[in-house]
């Protein structure tokens, strides 16, 4: 049985909507680019038919797939959009990370896309994400893209996003944060660089305990003394008391920590 075409249908140049982009004139992939404003009057005034035999394809039996690279909150409207024109022949992928929208696939990126133009081997360690039972659907509609997919057990929703964009902000959130103060200090951005790089690869070969520092070995007077010296800077002081009390339920039990009360952190974890 001949292998299904598709014809691609890119739409939004947000941050992925440009990496996707780049990504197929990369690959030698043919893949048509729409606005949102196009792509609303090019399907009211188009059959499913006419999107297939679209002069800029040199496949006319390639069915029409729909890559909506566009904002979580529109692609229900879209979706719906492009069924109420279209009907069901066409394939719609969305890369929404919370939404499940019948009759479309969602592949999330788990990836930090910045303004920064990502080369090809970047493109290519991208892993998508996507509900359980669906990755098959990845490799059927775009088999040149080799990225990895992975299943989750069950649906994406909010919580699986959050913890995405936590594991994607906080990071550097900190980091910026840090770096600037330091740098105030005489001590440059290089400085910290061998040191978040130690970071993350203690995360990729750690199974178990990657607490370093007096929070690794449990050094309180140490702890202390950093509380304190915190204690006027109220972003870096919570989140680095929220690590304390993680790595270190109970911590904050005893008396002497007035900042438990002030930061709303129960005396008794249980």
């Amino acid at each position: 049985m001949e292998e299904t075409r598709y014809k691609i249908y890119l739409l939004g140049q947000g941050r992925l909507g440009r990496q996707l982009s780049r990504y197929f004139k990369y690959l030698n992939e043919e893949c048509e680019i729409l606005s949102r404003t196009d792509f609303l009057a090019k399907i009211k005034k188009s059959s499913s038919d006419q999107l297939q035999n679209s002069p800029s394809t040199n496949l006319p039996s390639a069915l029409p797939l729909f890559l909506l690279a566009i904002s979580d909150p529109d692609v229900p409207s879209v979706v719906q959009d492009i069924r109420e024109c279209l009907g069901t022949n066409p394939v719609i992928v969305h890369f929404s990370a919370s939404h499940k929208i019948p009759n479309a696939f969602g592949f999330h990126p788990l990836y930090s896309f910045t303004n920064r133009d990502l080369s090809l081997q970047e493109l290519k360690t991208v892993p998508f994400v996507c509900d359980k039972g669906e990755k098959k659907f990845f490799h059927k509609f775009l088999p040149y893209i080799k990225n990895p997919v992975f299943e989750l057990n069950s649906s994406k929703g909010p919580r699986y996003h959050a913890l995405a964009v936590a594991l994607a902000n906080l990071p550097i959130l900190v980091s910026q944060y840090a770096s600037s103060c330091l740098n105030g200090e005489g001590l440059p951005k290089t400085a910290l660089i061998p040191l978040l790089e130690s970071v993350l690869n203690n995360f990729s070969v750690s199974s178990g305990e990657i607490a370093s520092g007096p929070l690794g070995r449990k050094d309180s007077l140490t702890l202390d003394k950093h509380l304190k010296a915190l204690k006027d800077d109220l972003f870096l002081k919570k989140i680095y008391s929220l690590a304390i009390e993680k790595e270190w339920p109970g911590y904050f039990a005893k008396e002497k920590h007035s900042l438990s009360s002030e930061l709303n952190i129960p005396k008794e974890t249980p």
